[in-house]
């Protein structure tokens, strides 16, 4: 059953970055990736209200007060991922956003230790991170003739510019900070758990 609903699971992800990008590309509509941060959060929101309500999951003030900065980490990247889809292509955006699992494992190493990854693992976040980076190179120093030539099947055409490789970057590593600071919460919080049932 796990296979198929991480296969579920591949195909939304993959299907969201296409409708993020076409929810947030009308340069006549200066909201959009506003409009596109709301709406996930509406749904959100709707998730959190049933798990609480419904689910039972426990929440307090203390919760919410410890979880907020993780949020925020969250709500930053989502918002800048947002903006960034205005102004790069979708074929360089979503690979360097999605490098931030690769970034978690970096952080993880740094901070906690490796003991857990195998050399295979390890090969494989060098080469996340190396694809990413040179993904940034290449398209920060594509000709602009060869760009034009390459997007002239497209109705929207993008300019070289710092700030439309800056924007994904910056998803990657704030989205990568708030996935290895979710961990590091949960993992104290069930660790505190599990002390209050000893000593009980």
């Amino acid at each position: 059953m796990w296979f198929w609903f991480s296969l579920i699971a591949l195909i939304c992800w993959s299907g969201s970055d296409l409708f993020s990008k076409i929810g947030c590309q009308d340069a006549d509509d200066k909201y959009s990736h506003l409009k596109m941060v709301m709406a996930v959060g509406l749904v959100m929101g709707l998730h959190a209200a049933y798990e609480i309500f419904i689910g039972g999951t426990e929440i307090n003030g203390s919760i919410i007060l410890t979880y907020l900065p993780v949020s925020l980490l969250y709500i930053s990247s989502m918002t800048i991922g947002y903006i960034g889809l205005r102004y790069i292509e979708l074929s360089v955006s979503s690979p360097i956003c999605n490098s931030s699992g690769a970034l978690v494992a970096v952080l993880t190493l740094l901070f906690v230790g490796g003991e857990d990854y195998s050399p295979l693992a390890l090969l494989a976040i060098v080469l996340v991170c190396t694809g990413a980076i040179g993904l940034g190179v290449v398209d920060a120093t594509e000709d602009p003739e060869l760009r034009l030539e390459r997007q002239k099947a497209s109705n929207y055409k993008y300019a070289k510019s710092f700030l439309a490789l800056a924007l994904p970057a910056a998803y990657c590593l704030l989205d990568a900070a708030g996935t290895f600071a979710d961990n590091r919460v949960l993992d104290r919080y069930e660790a505190n758990g599990h002390h209050d049932r000893d000593q009980q």
